[in-house]
């Protein structure tokens, strides 16, 4: 991020939630949370997919495109990859004790019923995307 920082220095650069902490050698505008930022509340709509342990990923969808944009609750991970990616077991298991937070994700990221998924870190989906995201997101019952 600090490379694309000194690329576009005009760019506003947020962070995921703890993100701050453990980069201080970043300079962030602010930290991401379960509500978008005013500047750009209109076009895209975000969330924290809630219940791991160990991370909180920040979800955005792009509501003109219908496009659901995810990073790693969806990775090329542990050589789970497309056709049928979906999260990695050891990130899984982060979510016991925790399933229903990750649910109330999981039923507001299915209420914005995306047509389109860009995953980060693996293949993304044209126009079939809340199949996609059910058959992804099987593993949280």
């Amino acid at each position: 991020m600090g490379d694309w920082s000194n690329i576009f220095p005009e760019a506003q650069v947020f962070a995921s939630p703890g993100l701050m902490n453990k980069r201080p050698e970043l300079s962030f505008d602010g930290e991401l949370g379960d509500v978008p930022e005013t500047g750009w509340a209109e076009e895209i709509d975000q969330l924290i997919f809630a219940g791991s342990r160990v991370m909180d990923e920040v979800v955005f969808f792009h509501k003109p495109s219908q496009t659901l944009i995810l990073a790693d609750l969806i990775a090329k991970l542990a050589g789970i990859v497309a056709p049928k990616g979906k999260a990695p077991v050891d990130f899984r298991l982060t979510f016991i004790g925790h399933k229903a937070a990750a649910r109330k994700s999981f039923a507001r990221m299915k209420a914005w019923k995306p047509r389109n998924i860009i995953i980060a870190h693996g293949h993304c989906f044209r126009d079939n995307g809340m199949a996609e995201l059910s058959r992804a997101f099987a593993w949280l019952g």
